[in-house]
């Protein structure tokens, strides 16, 4: 399937979280909103900074509760069209499935498994900010898991609106030139641990193919495991 194989090559490309203690060039969009625990007061906005640096970001999201974090591995795919300056910036994590994190287990299994092909489990988390010139359309995170979580779906998805994301440039001709950071106040839960609303990280872009809602939807990560375990002729100990 195309989706794990983007994430496989596209291994070396990736984002995170880094203070840019720098005034922005322009800001675009301005609007406060207020939120629920450990927030006072949030202003969403998307402007260009200008002093950015591309060697700033590297291949962690930092998740918190304004109380505690910890910080996964991420993989960051990006999908231009020049036409029509868009592009999609589409992060992607993991974490154990609710039954291993309800039993104490730690650890990104989606992408520590990937070299490992038929061996892919937990609960993958796929981050996308579309965005067209000087705005962003949306913000969404989707999330599917190797087992029945998200009411016995499997599948979770949900929009977020309140965000704060930095960019290099609005002209997005040339990919390579785009990369920023971001911070995002989720409306619900990411599932990593209690009430871990706030998301940090960075994104550097590639020119790629990203996952839409329907492929990620309709993906089967125990279905693809299997294929690929009988693609290589020996079953994978889980």
């Amino acid at each position: 399937m195309s989706f794990i194989v983007t994430l496989s090559v596209l291994i070396l490309f990736s984002c995170n979280e880094k203070k840019v203690d720098k005034k922005p060039e322009l800001v675009l969009i301005n609007q406060t909103s207020k939120i629920a625990k450990n927030e006072k007061s949030f202003k969403s906005y998307f402007k260009i900074d200008s002093l950015l640096n591309k060697s700033d970001a590297d291949f962690t999201l930092t998740i918190s509760n304004n109380q505690k974090s910890e910080t996964l591995p991420v993989l960051c795919n990006c999908e231009k069209n020049k036409k029509d300056n868009t592009i999609k910036i589409q992060i992607t994590s993991g974490i154990p499935t609710k039954t291993e994190l309800n039993s104490g287990q730690k650890g990104n299994r989606i992408l520590m498994n990937l070299g490992k092909p038929g061996s892919v489990k937990g609960q993958m988390k796929t981050l996308t900010f579309h965005i067209k010139d000087s705005l962003i359309e949306k913000i969404d995170l989707i999330s599917k898991s190797t087992d029945n979580d998200y009411g016995g779906l499997g599948y979770n998805h949900f929009e977020v609106s309140k965000y704060e994301v930095n960019i290099s440039k609005m002209n997005y001709a040339i990919a390579s030139n785009i990369f920023g950071n971001y911070k995002l106040i989720l409306p619900q839960q990411y599932g990593y641990f209690e009430n871990d609303t706030i998301l940090k990280g960075t994104f550097v872009c590639n020119n790629w193919r990203i996952n839409t809602l329907d492929d990620l939807k309709s993906l089967d990560l125990n279905k693809w495991n299997a294929q690929k375990q009988s693609e290589m002729g020996f079953q994978v100990n889980q």
